[in-house]
């Protein structure tokens, strides 16, 4: 009986500490970053569905947060086709966040294009880089 009793305490423990660290996340007034990364083009990476449900969950959850969808590109390529690629990036993640719910008055999108580069890792491939350049970030900003 002694070990079920323990047993049902720390389950009761970490049940409390999860909600309370979740509702401190939800009324917390930081800004919060997800990266949604592209493989070529529009196309969304594999796994990006999670990513971008987790952060229409916390947008559900924390009415205070509006949405800041960036587009981005690599450094490669004419600056003007490397803008529009970012805002039609920028719109397939908008367009997922509405398909989960979150009210598109709450969305703001920008095209950054090859504007904001991320830094070259230092055992990191051109190649590998470009790839990492091509994404989307939502930034959850609280009002």
């Amino acid at each position: 009986m002694r070990r079920a009793q323990l047993l049902g305490l720390s389950i009761l423990a970490v049940t409390v500490a999860g909600s309370l660290f979740w509702d401190y996340l939800g009324r917390s007034r930081q800004p919060v970053t997800f990266v949604v990364p592209f493989t070529r083009d529009t196309a969304l990476a594999e796994g990006t569905a999670g990513t971008i449900n987790h952060a229409a969950g916390l947008m559900l959850r924390n009415p205070h947060y509006r949405a800041v969808v960036e587009g981005h590109t690599g450094t490669l390529g004419d600056a003007e086709a490397n803008l529009a690629l970012s805002q039609r990036r920028a719109e397939i993640v908008d367009g997922a966040l509405t398909e989960a719910g979150v009210s598109a008055d709450r969305i703001e999108l920008l095209a950054i294009g090859e504007a904001a580069p991320l830094d070259l890792a230092e055992d990191e491939s051109e190649a590998a880089y470009q790839r990492r350049l091509g994404r989307a970030e939502i930034i959850l900003v609280p009002e």
